[in-house]
C-alpha cells in the first residue's frame, strides 16, 4: 500500500520505519519495506554520514555480541555438564541447546541475519567497524512509497471464541463465524512483544507439551485453519476472554474440553539465556499490547549536520558564519558580545547588547548552507514493550538492523535531508555555571563529563523525575534549547524549525527542517530585532510558566511538535534516553535571568 501524502519522509523515518505497525486507511499494517525514487545516496555528503553511522551500527554489533557469546559460553557449558553426567552413567538429559531456566524444554531461536545485519550469530565472530561499502544509504522523499502487509493476521469470533490466522493468500469470502455460524469474525489486534529483542508475535496457540512448557506454535503453520489440539487431535483451539478486556485473564481452550486450558502467556526464544553453571538464566516474558501501540518499536535514529561538507561543532560553524561577514554576504549575521570590537555598530543597540548579555549569551550568528541529515538504521523495543515481570535496562535491550533484502550490502538505512540557514547562540560556560549555583573553579566541559558518567549509571525510571541540582547543567542547557525552540516557531509562525544543543560548548543551534527561503532563521534574526525579541520570549516562556511544574516535567520546555528530540549521546555516555527527558525549566529561567531566583 502507499503511505498517505499526509506523511513527511520524517514521519516515515520515526513511525513508518521497516517492521513498525501502522494505520493505512483504518486498516493495522506492518512495514515490510521503503522503495525510494532517488535509490542509493552517492553524493560527496552520503560518505560523511556513513562513516558516522558505521560507528552507531558497531555499538548495536558489540552488545548484541555480547548477548550471543554469552549464550554460545553458555551452550558449551551445558553440553560439557551433560556429556560428563553421560560418562558416569547418569540419567540421559535433555539435549542442553534446547533447555531453558525453571526445567522447559523448547528450541532456542538464533536471531536471524535480518536482525542483526549478518550471518547466523551461534559463533559469534567479533564484530568490525563497517565499511561505507557495507551501508546502503537509500534517501526518503517525498515521492517514496513504504510497503506494508496486514498485521495482525488473527480474527476472533466474540460469541464462541472461535480463532485463526487469516491466509492473505487465500482470504474466505466471508468472516462470519464457522463454528457457532451466528456471529462474525472480527480482527484481534493484541500481539506479543520482547522487551529485550524487539520480537513482535501473533497470538499463536501452544502446541505439544516438552518438558514442563508447551513447545510454541508458529504463525506461519497456522493460517488459515483454526489450530487442531494437539493433547486430543479431535477439538480445535478456541480463545476465552471471559468477557475482559484483560490479556492475563485470557485463556486457549479446547473445544472438546479435554483439558487444554493455558493461559496467554509467552516467553521470548529469540533472545533466551539458559542457565549453566552459576549463572541464571535469563528470559523475557514478551508483553502483550495492542499492534498499533506507538511505542513498541522505537526507531533507531542517527542525526548530524554539516557545513561545507564538515560535521557541524561550533568552531566549523562560527568560521562559516565569520567568512560570510567578511565576504559581505547577503543576510550574513554575527555579533560578539564578549568582544566588542567584532560586533557591528549598526547591529544592536547598547540596550538589546544588554538583553543578551543578561541570558548570559556570548555570541550570536547566523550560518548558510546548513545541511541537517535525519537517518534511521534499525529499531529497539520501546517502552510498550516492558513487561512487569522482565525488566530490562536500556542498555542490555538488543537493536535489530536493516538488512537489505537484494543482497547488495549488509546494513539499510533510511535518510532525509535538508539544507537551510541555522541560528546559533553560544553561551558564556562561565556565566552559565555561576547562575546555576555549580562549582565555578571547574570547567562546564568538566561538570558535564561527571553528569554524564551519573545519566550513564542511573535507570531511566530514576532520570524521569530528576529534580533540584541533580544533573543540573545538562537539564538547564537541554531546557534552554527547548524554550528557545519553541519561542523561534511561535515567533515566525511554522513548525520547520529544529533545535540541537552542544551541551560542552553551552551552543544552541536552530536549524532549518525543510526549504523555507528567507521565512526561517533569517526572519527569526531579522537584522538583530528578532533575535532580542527571541531571547526575550525564550526568557518568559521559563519564567512565566503557568503549569507551577516540577523540573522534571516542565510545560513551557517540552517540544511536543519534536517528540523525538536526540540527545547527543555521545557526550552522555547513555545508548538510549526517552524524548523530551532530562529538563529544567528553573535551571533554563536562571540561565536567561539574572532575576530569577529559584
Amino acid at each position: 500500500m502507499s503511505r498517505p501524502q499526509s506523511i513527511s519522509p520524517l514521519q516515515v523515518l520515526y513511525q513508518a520505519f521497516p517492521d513498525a505497525v501502522r494505520f493505512v486507511h483504518g486498516q493495522i499494517t506492518r512495514v515490510r519495506t521503503i522503495v525510494s525514487s532517488r535509490g542509493d545516496r552517492e553524493d560527496p555528503l552520503s560518505g560523511l554520514v556513513r562513516r558516522s553511522l558505521a560507528r552507531r551500527i558497531l555499538v548495536e554489533l558489540q552488545r548484541r555480541y555480547q548477548h550471543d557469546t554469552d549464550l554460545a559460553a553458555r551452550r558449551v557449558l551445558r553440553r560439557n555438564a551433560a556429556g560428563s553426567s553421560a560418562a558416569v552413567g547418569a540419567l540421559p538429559q535433555p539435549e542442553p541447546d534446547f533447555v531453558l531456566p525453571d526445567g522447559f524444554d523448547a528450541f532456542l531461536e538464533n536471531p536471524s541475519a535480518e536482525s542483526t545485519g549478518g550471518t547466523d550469530n551461534s559463533t559469534p565472530s567479533q564484530p568490525q567497524l563497517p565499511a561505507e561499502g557495507d551501508i546502503s544509504l537509500i534517501e526518503v522523499d517525498e515521492d517514496a512509497i513504504v510497503r506494508t502487509r496486514v498485521f495482525p493476521r488473527t480474527v476472533h469470533c466474540q460469541r464462541c471464541g472461535h480463532f485463526f490466522l487469516l491466509d492473505p493468500s487465500n482470504v474466505p469470502s466471508t468472516l462470519g463465524c464457522p463454528c457457532c455460524r451466528q456471529s462474525m469474525l472480527r480482527v484481534e489486534p493484541i500481539i506479543f512483544v520482547c522487551g529485550r529483542c524487539g520480537d513482535m508475535r501473533e497470538l499463536v496457540p501452544p502446541l505439544e507439551r516438552r518438558g514442563d512448557m508447551r513447545r510454541p506454535g508458529m504463525a506461519e503453520h497456522a493460517l488459515g485453519a483454526a489450530t487442531v489440539c494437539p493433547d486430543c487431535g479431535r477439538g480445535h483451539v478456541h480463545l476465552e476472554k471471559h468477557g475482559t478486556n484483560q490479556v492475563a485473564q485470557w485463556e486457549w481452550r479446547c473445544t472438546a474440553r479435554c483439558g487444554y486450558q493455558i493461559v496467554l502467556q509467552q516467553r521470548c526464544l529469540r533472545c533466551a539465556l539458559p542457565s549453566a553453571g552459576d549463572a541464571q538464566g535469563s528470559v523475557i516474558f514478551m508483553n502483550a499490547v495492542p499492534a498499533s501501540a506507538p511505542n513498541a518499536l522505537q526507531s533507531l535514529v542517527h542525526q548530524e549536520m554539516y557545513v561545507n561538507n564538515r560535521p557541524v561543532d561550533p568552531v566549523t560553524l562560527h568560521a562559516a558564519a565569520r567568512e560570510a561577514v567578511t565576504r559581505r554576504m547577503s543576510d550574513a549575521f554575527l555579533v560578539d558580545i564578549a568582544d566588542r570590537e567584532q560586533a557591528p555598530a549598526d547591529s544592536l543597540d547598547n540596550e538589546a547588547l544588554a538583553t543578551l548579555r543578561n541570558a548570559c549569551i556570548a555570541r550570536a550568528f547566523l550560518v548558510g548552507g546548513v545541511s541537517a541529515v535525519t537517518v534511521a538504521y534499525g529499531y529497539k523495543p520501546g517502552n510498550a514493550a516492558a513487561h512487569p515481570q522482565s525488566r530490562v535496562a536500556p542498555d542490555e535491550r538488543l537493536a535489530t538492523l536493516f538488512g537489505d533484502p537484494e543482497g547488495y550490502s549488509r546494513f539499510r538505512a533510511f535518510s532525509h535531508s535538508t539544507i537551510g540557514s541555522a541560528l546559533v547562540l553560544q553561551f558564556d560556560p562561565v556565566r552559565v555555571l555561576e547562575r546555576l549555583g555549580l562549582d565555578s573553579t571547574s570547567t562546564l566541559e568538566d561538570v558535564l563529563a561527571q553528569e554524564s558518567a551519573s545519566i550513564s549509571s542511573r535507570e531511566v525510571r530514576d532520570l524521569l523525575t530528576t529534580e533540584g541540582q541533580s544533573i543540573r547543567a545538562y537539564r538547564a542547557l537541554h531546557a534552554v534549547e527547548h524554550a528557545l525552540l519553541n519561542a523561534a516557531m511561535r515567533q515566525i509562525g511554522s513548525e520547520t524549525l529544529g533545535a540541537r544543543l552542544f551541551p560542552a560548548t553551552a551552543t544552541v543551534v536552530l536549524f532549518e527542517k525543510s526549504s523555507v527561503g528567507r521565512g526561517g532563521v533569517i526572519q527569526l534574526v531579522n537584522g538583530g530585532a528578532g533575535l532580542v525579541q527571541l531571547v526575550e520570549a525564550a526568557r518568559d516562556l521559563t519564567l512565566g510558566c503557568a503549569q507551577g511544574c516540577a523540573d522534571g516535567c516542565p510545560t513551557c520546555a517540552y517540544v511536543a511538535r519534536d517528540q523525538y528530540c536526540v540527545h547527543p549521546l555521545d557526550e552522555l555516555g547513555a545508548a538510549w534516553l526517552p524524548a523530551n527527558i532530562l529538563l529544567s525549566r528553573r535551571g533554563a529561567a536562571a540561565i536567561l535571568s539574572e532575576e530569577y531566583t529559584s
